[in-house]
């Protein structure tokens, strides 16, 4: 970097001048960034309102050191990130010697007229500094702003009229010109956190300053006051009167930015002073902007962008329209994913209530409006992880969210920071996925082959795009045995041919499942017959994922009899290979729970016995025998006297029957019920007291299968010829 402070410029006389009949000047843009930097000594006062859940405060900066960076040409070359923006960083290309600066190309080098090197090897590469960026600094004063969340779709417009609102404000404060105090935005990270704070900052570009905003920041109360001038000029301004405008240029319009003019509203400027303007708002003093806590604004920020992602443009292409309604009587969104339809409840309590073992709180819980689908539809619950708040608490999380899937009533989905604000900012972050390594390629023909079988081609590549991604995809053909099938196909990638069936391997990967899972899941092993085994991870990797296969289960090309166990080791979470070990083990499960035999443990959690409440049971087979129907509701539409049977027949992979059948003649009315029914087949299943229906049945052509007064199948006869179809 070359601190600038002069700047020379030849060309010829001739080329120099222009005519007046045409301008042919090309105008070129560059790409520069404005950053600050700030000594904890040169900052005070400082205030914050009392307000957790809506954080926002401002401080005074004596000495702020800003330094506008050039960095080159707009438009050229890749885009790298510093503080947080993401531009062309190209630079200048220039000769060392007599400082010419490099057209962009293959073209000559040029020299200054006086350049020996020039002179000597003009073509030398030599000469050349490939890179190099050109600032300037200055020392000012500053107030610095610590924003509320403009995260959401929107945020521009909130941002700018903020801005336009304060400088309004100024204006009506100070009088006369205050061009000289101006407006910058910029980021700085939080510390073992995805996110960033947002901060505003109003500067003095007069080095030194000019005593201004000192005079701003003696208390609280002065800043407010040019708030309130704004506020008042805004709600008192005429365009009020008119429905079509949403600010004039006798209030707003006047000191929006250049590049922010459409996105001005004087309605949001409005509303967001009038929140700062409320009678119950006060401030205190702190000792800097850093006291204020962001845990709040984090999560609010992280949900907004979920929601905003979701109609961005996406890996696949699919189309996706999102619109705010109002959910079980609390704001929710409307969500088209293709041709199926869905609503999305923020912040849903999840308990025992709803048969879920372990109590949750997902941020969003996604379910189904498409007629007839709300039974078949397994609602989503989404968890959205920031690393910071969610690195040590692997336990907790993967317990409450196990026990979601083994109730057999919801789905799962779990998205870190990187994989919401990469789709919400249009830059895919690049994190560790499971299924792209640890692959032997001599698995690939019989996944073929099974890809083939189960027809699910078009899905295998799913397992690779980013989880937004997947979930988009997962709505628009929500096919769960087509994604049990995937989640099976993709297993076996990891199996290596030569060693699955080795005894030393089988007996270490029965070992591990017994000691890194929940104890309903290890007693599986034991229904068990001859099996393949492997493990994705090594001894020294964080995550290990132990995968169990009877081989009927690849003989007979039945997924649901495979058992995986997904393992992290949660020990030590500030070691730097955790944060990708645990987005890994998050995105593995987001496809195995599928799998009905499918384990998502940790160390901590294991040794501590969080898992032993969630059982793995019978509901959760059924659930596997046909997945389209959600089995726990199933269960208690029957009679209890019935469960038994049906749970036996179901678990030996019988089809889900229709309970409280009734069938009408051909006006329509009502001529028999039985208990179950499998009209597809002409099978009914009738308890005692309906006997005075059997005739009837079998007349018509139909089979009837008899349960006692305990529930016991008298005659099964037909269900074990259904078995067999």
């Amino acid at each position: 970097m070359l601190r600038l402070k002069q700047v020379m410029a030849n060309t010829s006389d001739r080329e120099s001048r222009i005519g007046d009949d045409s301008d042919d000047r090309a105008s070129r843009f560059f790409n520069k960034q404005l950053l600050v930097d700030i000594s904890p000594q040169g900052v005070g006062p400082a205030y914050r309102i009392v307000n957790d859940e809506r954080p926002f405060g401002f401080e005074f900066v004596r000495n702020a050191t800003f330094r506008e960076i050039n960095f080159g040409e707009f438009g050229l070359g890749a885009e790298s990130a510093i503080a947080g923006e993401s531009l062309a960083r190209t630079g200048f290309s220039l000769c060392k010697h007599c400082g010419m600066v490099q057209e962009s190309g293959n073209g000559p080098q040029k020299h200054s007229y006086i350049c020996s090197a020039g002179r000597k090897q003009p073509d030398d590469e030599e000469n050349l500094v490939e890179c190099l960026y050109l600032y300037r600094e200055f020392t000012s004063e500053a107030v610095r702003i610590l924003l509320p969340v403009f995260a959401s779709e929107g945020a521009e417009r909130l941002l700018n009229s903020f801005i336009a609102a304060l400088q309004l404000g100024l204006k009506l404060k100070f009088g006369g010109q205050v061009d000289h105090l101006r407006v910058m935005t910029y980021s700085e990270p939080v510390s073992e956190s995805d996110s960033r704070r947002r901060y505003l900052m109003l500067y003095d570009s007069v080095p030194g300053g000019t005593g201004y905003l000192q005079e701003l920041m003696q208390s609280p109360q002065a800043l407010v006051d040019v708030f309130r001038l704004a506020y008042e000029r805004m709600t008192a301004c005429s365009c009020n009167q008119e429905l079509d405008k949403d600010g004039c240029y006798r209030c707003l319009y006047a000191y929006r930015n250049s590049y922010g003019m459409e996105t001005t509203s004087r309605t949001a400027a409005v509303e967001m002073l009038g929140w700062l303007l409320d009678d119950a708002v006060r401030f205190e003093v702190i000792e800097s902007l850093g006291d204020i806590q962001i845990n709040p604004v984090f999560e609010s920020e992280l949900e907004k962008q979920f929601i905003s992602s979701l109609a961005k443009p996406n890996a696949i292409d699919l189309p996706v329209k999102i619109q705010q309604q109002v959910v079980n009587g609390k704001p929710g969104y409307f969500l088209t994913v293709g041709g199926r339809f869905y609503t999305i409840e923020p912040q849903v309590m999840v308990s025992e209530k709803e048969g879920v073992m372990l109590p949750s709180k997902p941020d969003f819980l996604i379910c189904s409006v498409d007629a007839g689908e709300e039974r078949r539809f397994l609602p989503v619950a989404v968890f959205l992880d920031g690393y910071k708040y969610h690195k040590n608490s692997v336990a907790e999380d993967s317990a409450k969210r196990l026990s979601l899937i083994q109730s057999g009533r919801y789905r799962v989905w779990s998205l870190t920071w990187d994989d919401v604000h990469g789709q919400y900012a249009g830059k895919l972050m690049k994190s560790r996925n499971p299924f792209a390594e640890g692959l032997h390629p001599e698995m690939q023909s019989v996944q073929n082959g099974l890809l083939q079988h189960l027809d699910i081609h078009a899905l295998f590549k799913v397992a690779l795009l980013p989880s937004i991604a997947q979930l988009l995809k997962y709505l628009f053909d929500p096919a769960t045995d087509a994604w049990k099938g995937l989640a099976f196909v993709r297993m076996l990638g990891w199996f290596d041919q030569t060693r699955m069936r080795d005894g030393l391997v089988t007996s270490a990967v029965h070992r591990r499942v017994r000691e890194k899972s929940t104890t309903g899941l290890a007693e599986q092993l034991d229904l068990m017959g001859e099996t393949a085994c492997c493990r994705f991870g090594g001894d020294n990797d964080l995550l290990q994922i132990d995968c169990i296969i009877p081989l009927e289960a690849i003989s007979g090309i039945q997924p649901g009899l495979s058992l995986c166990n997904i393992w992290l080791d949660d020990s030590d979470s500030d070691d730097d290979s955790f944060k990708p070990a645990w987005q890994a083990f998050l995105k593995a499960f987001n496809l195995l729970q599928f799998l009905p035999w499918s384990g998502f443990s940790s160390a901590k959690g294991i040794s501590a016995g969080v898992y032993e409440a969630i059982a793995f049971n019978a509901s959760k087979t059924i659930s596997s025998a046909d997945a389209n129907i959600e089995a726990g509701e199933l269960l208690e539409d029957v009679l209890e006297s019935v469960r038994s049977a049906l749970t036996v027949w179901l678990n030996q992979g019988g089809e889900v029957p229709m309970v409280g059948f009734e069938f009408q003649n051909d006006d329509g009315e009502v001529v028999a019920e039985a208990e179950l029914a499998w009209p597809d087949h002409k099978i009914v299943g009738l308890l005692e007291e309906q006997a005075e229906f059997d005739p009837l049945f079998l007349s018509v052509g139909w089979q009837v299968v008899r349960l006692d007064e305990k529930g016991n199948w008298v005659s099964s006869d037909p269900l074990t010829d259904l078995i067999r179809e």
